[in-house]
């Protein structure tokens, strides 16, 4: 795999704007892309690295730790982030989407809601929907819905932060519940089926 420096990234070519970037490319020495980027299949990129709105990945795109996404990025299948992704307004997850290098994969529909700037120290709080089940990120944390509810009683109990924190927690399972009813049927089971 070709690894791309930043100066090969800036003569990179744009079409209507678009800065289009190879697949198979090893982009992991740049940490800041601007806005609308457009990456081939298994693009992979380092820790840190930043992404204006509107980018685009092919299938299989693999980011480091702490990448951090702007308005409407796009991902195609396979995906996979390291811990503490942060992403913007309407992202979009292809299929079989990776979160937190778990074992789990995303369920199809919108398989990550976040919550930012609140609780005891303002973080970013994200629950992704696996097959796994829902795991949630809060600072250092990754746990499972349920555990992260009972670690919130007994940090917090029936105050304000606890509350808050229960209370998202509570908003995020509905939210996946409705996105599980909603998420189109496998077109393999939709055959068997005689639809």
């Amino acid at each position: 795999m070709k690894k791309i420096t930043k100066e090969e990234y800036a003569a990179l070519p744009e079409i209507n704007g678009w800065r289009i970037c190879p697949g198979e490319t090893d982009y992991s020495e740049i940490q800041e892309f601007g806005n609308w980027a457009q990456f081939g299949n298994s693009a992979q990129f380092g820790d840190w690295a930043r992404f204006g709105n509107s980018a685009r990945f092919g299938n299989s795109a693999r980011f480091g730790h702490s990448a951090q996404f702007g308005n409407s990025a796009q991902f195609g299948n396979s995906a996979r982030f390291g811990h503490s992704a942060q992403f913007g307004n309407s992202a979009q997850f292809g299929e079989e989407a990776l979160f937190e290098a778990m074992d789990f994969k995303a369920k199809r529909g919108n398989p990550l809601i976040q919550f930012d700037r609140f609780g005891s120290v303002k973080r970013n709080t994200q629950f992704f929907n696996t097959e796994g089940g829902i795991w949630v990120r809060c600072g250092c944390q990754l746990l499972l819905i349920d555990d992260f509810r009972q670690r919130v009683s007994e940090k917090y109990g029936n105050t304000g932060h606890g509350l808050i924190y229960l209370g998202i927690a509570d908003v995020a399972q509905e939210y996946f519940r409705q996105e599980d009813e909603r998420a189109p049927m496998n077109p393999k089971k939709c055959a068997a089926l005689g639809s």
